[in-house]
């Protein structure tokens, strides 16, 4: 018995087999049991790479593209057989995952019911982690100072430290986060990513309130003079409620 593979090089709609040369000298006859059509089986990339094991951060989405075959239409099943096809084409987006899933690549020729051997592609689902815990989240600081804040450590946790609530490009990462001058009130926010590269859902605020400066205290007297003995009083002619001040020999 013998298979024997061939792939066309342009459309054909017959085969001709034909016996010669130097097996027709051995054989006196030639039985012909099958002709099957063969449909390769879809090549699926994720990333632009070509895979079958795919790795999501729960409630994310992939986008797993199949190979463009000339005249063939690309099927995505949930089955390894049989079962209705959730899409058709070659770009499947499937729905934010959060559990570990299988989809399955059919390719079916263009007006033909005959389809290839499913490709298995399995989607592993990461678990998100928990927002960082921050030790103390609200700081006040005087115009022109710094704020420090510190997120609990976590082994396997990375904290990286935003100045938007959502997106943007982290301001510093460590569990440990000093703020630039500041001289007005700011937020800050806290993310976790853990070693699956998976980021919390949530930030966790940091804010800091910048108290202005007070006046520069205007003196009733810069210079007086006394006698040995006797005593002197200089009071702040632009004292502000909610200053306290401090005298000093230098």
């Amino acid at each position: 018995q013998l298979t024997y593979t061939y792939v066309p090089a342009k459309i054909f709609d017959r085969v001709q087999l034909r016996l010669g040369g130097g097996i027709a000298n051995v054989l006196s006859t030639l039985n012909f049991y099958e002709a099957e059509k063969i449909i390769p089986s879809p090549v699926v990339s994720y990333n632009n790479v070509v895979t079958s094991q795919v790795q999501l951060c729960s409630g994310s989405t992939a986008m797993l593209v199949a190979a463009p075959i000339p005249n063939t239409v690309i099927n995505w099943y949930t089955q390894p057989a049989g079962g209705t096809s959730v899409f058709t084409g070659n770009t499947f987006t499937t729905p934010a995952l959060t559990s570990a899933t299988t989809y399955y690549a059919e390719a079916m020729r263009n007006g033909c019911i005959d389809a290839s051997a499913r490709t298995k592609v399995v989607i592993t689902v990461n678990d998100l982690p928990m927002a960082p815990v921050i030790t103390n989240n609200s700081a006040t600081i005087c115009q022109g100072l710094i704020a420090t804040f510190a997120a609990q450590t976590v082994n396997g946790i990375t904290v990286n430290w935003f100045a938007q609530a959502s997106g943007g490009t982290p301001v510093a990462t460590g569990d440990t986060f000093t703020t630039p001058v500041l001289n007005a009130n700011a937020s800050f926010y806290a993310e976790a990513v853990n070693t699956s590269g998976c980021a919390s859902a949530q930030r966790t605020q940091v804010n800091v309130i910048v108290s202005p400066a007070p006046d520069m205290p205007v003196l009733s007297a810069t210079a007086i003079t006394v006698k040995t003995g006797q005593t002197a009083t200089i009071s702040v002619t632009n004292a502000q409620a909610g200053v306290t001040y401090n005298w000093y020999t230098q």
